[in-house]
């Protein structure tokens, strides 16, 4: 939840900051993928390297390269309209990830996970209307609709992996990389195609924003990644719940922003927060159910 508040955070900040959204993805799945070459070397050693290249780590490139696009959609939605909603938007991807669990992987739809899955996009929605939603000049909805397509693409792609006991063997770490390496190829070709992505960059590395929102999404990201997420997930897939796992995810990342916003920055607490975060709450657990 925290990694994904702080990505929102930064790729609606990075164009305000003179930084290329995509030149941050770009420099950070670097970073990525030297970590992670790096600990599978010193831990895993040449052989358990070896076991993990199985036909599961195209899904994770793919998810990578839709996520590169789906947040510079993002990101492009945000200078143009309200940030509140767009994140909203985006956010509401996971119902993707729910509904082709129940279709194609044996997941159990009951009357309650549905019921769960509507109050968490309840709670999205009174999270999204209480945000600051400065409007700026341009259209945004188209590019806070094809990132909701791409997002919920992604999302997708991600999870699938866990479905399957060979996917689960995987290492998070030969995981990251691989989804990190999608990134870096989808960056690099919008940053050939797209001037708007290109031109910043010559500034970005003499930018202290730049490398505060690289190494600050890194580290708070793939410690989230290796220890929590992808382990999570394999858990929730294994006994039936994968589909639930984004859902899981955006409700924490909802929780968690209320009470940092809450005990750090000193906010008021509002109604319309108070109680979108009870539904969080009733949502994840009625999601989880039986």
């Amino acid at each position: 939840g925290m990694s994904w508040t702080l990505t929102g955070a930064v790729m609606g900040a990075a164009p305000k900051k003179n930084v290329s959204a995509a030149a941050v993805q770009l420099y950070g799945a670097l970073v990525a993928v030297l970590v992670g070459c790096t600990l599978l070397l010193c831990l895993g050693g040449t052989e358990e390297i070896i076991r993990d290249f199985n036909r599961f780590l195209p899904a994770y490139f793919i998810s990578g390269f839709l996520n590169c696009i789906g947040m510079s959609l993002m990101s492009d939605a945000m200078q143009k309209g309200p940030n509140g909603i767009v994140w909203t938007i985006i956010q509401s991807a996971m119902i993707y990830p729910f509904a082709v669990g129940i279709m194609f992987f044996n997941v159990e739809g009951t009357l309650i996970r549905y019921c769960g899955m509507a109050v968490i996009l309840t709670a999205l929605l009174l999270f999204g209307f209480g945000k600051e939603n400065s409007s700026g000049s341009g259209n945004w909805k188209l590019p806070a609709f094809l990132g909701w397509l791409v997002i919920g693409a992604q999302q997708n792609m991600h999870i699938l992996p866990s479905y399957f006991e060979a996917g689960r063997a995987m290492s998070p770490i030969m995981r990251a990389v691989f989804t990190s390496l999608g990134t870096i190829v989808c960056a690099l070709l919008m940053m050939c195609f797209i001037r708007k992505q290109r031109a910043p960059v010559k500034e970005s590395f003499c930018n202290k924003y730049f490398w505060l929102f690289v190494f600050g999404l890194q580290s708070v990201g793939l410690t989230v990644t290796y220890l929590l997420q992808f382990p999570g997930i394999d858990i929730m897939a294994k006994y039936g719940l994968g589909n639930a796992s984004y859902p899981v995810m955006v409700s924490s990342c909802l929780i968690g922003f209320f009470l940092y916003s809450t005990i750090f920055l000193r906010e008021k607490i509002r109604v319309i927060s108070a109680v979108a975060l009870l539904c969080c709450l009733a949502g994840i657990v009625m999601i989880c159910c039986r």
